[in-house]
């Protein structure tokens, strides 16, 4: 109330990962209860291996978020800006594996795929949207139920639009369809480091046997944190 007082708009930020802790940190213990009694709807790697984050390929996952999410609505706060520059959102989770079977076959196997195949990135913003479109709609109702504006939406995105799209973040797309406010650079960014020996088969694609071994003794997922400018500059234009 103050802040709107003085001519300001307040938004909710949240991270979107949703982990065994919880961002902002308001519980004593930082917990997240649902993150901690549902593992079976975490993030799974190529491998096999279960992340403690949860998926958005779960519709579970995805309401308890917008859920979350339009509480600060009810608050009195202008909008959200979704903080997508850290963690994952969608991996290789069932549903995924199932989605992608019906749309492309068992041709290939999809936990094979490079991180920026668009069969792969496609099925994976299929899903975000989805869960972008039940947030635009929840956060209307909520607004409207207090005779308030239709709230901004703001998405965190890591160096380029493209660098989004491995999380299934395709803010390109959630602009056309106007379920977004606007878009928030960072220099940040998750990619998969292929340069490590025998990654990849002599097909170009991921070796699963090979990716396992190497996932057990060093980091094959890395985040790059934008210490170069170059990168955050780069994506500016889009």
């Amino acid at each position: 109330a103050y802040a709107h007082a003085n001519g300001m708009k307040m938004y909710a930020a949240a991270r979107m990962g949703v982990s065994s802790f919880s961002f902002p940190y308001d519980k004593p213990y930082f917990d997240c209860d649902f993150a901690n009694s549902h593992p079976e709807w975490r993030c799974v790697t190529r491998d096999g291996f279960m992340v403690d984050t949860l998926s958005y390929a779960w519709p579970e996952v995805q309401d308890f978020m917008v859920e979350h999410l339009t509480q600060g609505i009810r608050y009195g706060f202008d909008g959200v800006t979704l903080l997508f520059s850290r963690g994952m959102a969608v991996m290789f989770e069932q549903p995924v594996l199932d989605r992608f079977a019906e749309k492309y076959g068992d041709a290939v196997d999809c936990r094979r795929l490079l991180l920026d195949d668009p069969r792969l990135t496609g099925i994976w913003s299929d899903i975000m949207t989805e869960f972008m479109r039940k947030l635009r709609k929840k956060l209307d109702a909520a607004a409207a139920a207090d005779g308030r504006p239709s709230p901004g939406i703001f998405v965190t995105n890591c160096h380029a639009v493209a660098d989004g799209l491995r999380q299934g973040v395709d803010v390109e797309r959630w602009a056309k369809e106007g379920l977004i406010t606007g878009v928030v650079q960072t220099n940040m960014t998750i990619w998969e480091d292929l340069s490590l020996p025998g990654i990849l088969a002599q097909d170009g694609l991921i070796d699963l046997e090979a990716y396992t071994c190497l996932a057990n003794s060093e980091y094959v997922i890395k985040r790059t944190h934008g210490n170069d400018p170059h990168l955050t500059q780069a994506g500016l234009p889009e």
